[in-house]
């Protein structure tokens, strides 16, 4: 979903809106065919145990580099980032709540050493079959679902925005004209220094 608000708010709507869990499932087909290395970090010992026991058996392709619960505590943060970091991942899939995955990702992930790194939401429970998706009528209608529960996000993207590239702090979706400068120049509104 922030994606998806920062490509409007930047004047560069994406296409379309591709869900976190079809990117997974991508990721998971091409690391079949590459050989790659995954390590999963998130979910319930059970979700955890279920998505690893499925990535084995429907992907044989890939090497299961590690994996980790999310319930783990602060810590141990350290300790959870040099297993992943001996792990040697191609790809780390992160399945923990925002804003916890990112700070995570914020404190940790230049000693991980992992190329790619992707916060897959709820979807290790989907995977895993704890959960289902939503109906495809819903998932089409995107944000416009969400936007009670996702309010707080939006302003928290809004504000990165106006922090990294100096974009208004307008209101979300309401940075047109600092969108159409960025466009204009480079891509990118940068604050003046």
């Amino acid at each position: 979903m922030a994606v998806v608000w920062a490509s409007r708010i930047l004047g560069r709507p994406l296409p379309e809106r591709v869900a976190g869990i079809d990117l997974m499932m991508g990721m998971l087909a091409q690391g079949d065919a590459g050989g790659y290395r995954v390590y999963c970090l998130g979910a319930t010992p059970e979700v955890l145990h279920a998505v690893v026991s499925r990535i084995r058996r429907e992907y044989p392709g890939i090497t299961i580099a590690g994996s980790q619960h999310g319930y783990f505590k602060e810590a141990d943060e350290a300790r959870v980032a040099a297993d992943i970091e001996a792990a040697r991942a191609d790809i780390l899939l992160i399945a923990m709540t925002s804003p916890r995955k990112e700070r995570f990702l914020s404190r940790w992930s230049r000693s991980l050493a992992v190329p790619v790194c992707h916060g897959v939401g709820g979807s290790f429970d989907v995977f895993a079959g704890y959960v289902q998706r939503a109906p495809e009528r819903w998932q089409r209608m995107g944000p416009r679902m969400a936007l009670p529960r996702q309010a707080g996000a939006a302003a928290s993207v809004e504000a990165l925005l106006h922090h990294e590239f100096g974009v208004p702090r307008d209101g979300c979706g309401s940075s047109r004209a600092a969108a159409a400068r960025a466009h204009q120049t480079d891509g990118l509104a940068r604050p003046s220094t």
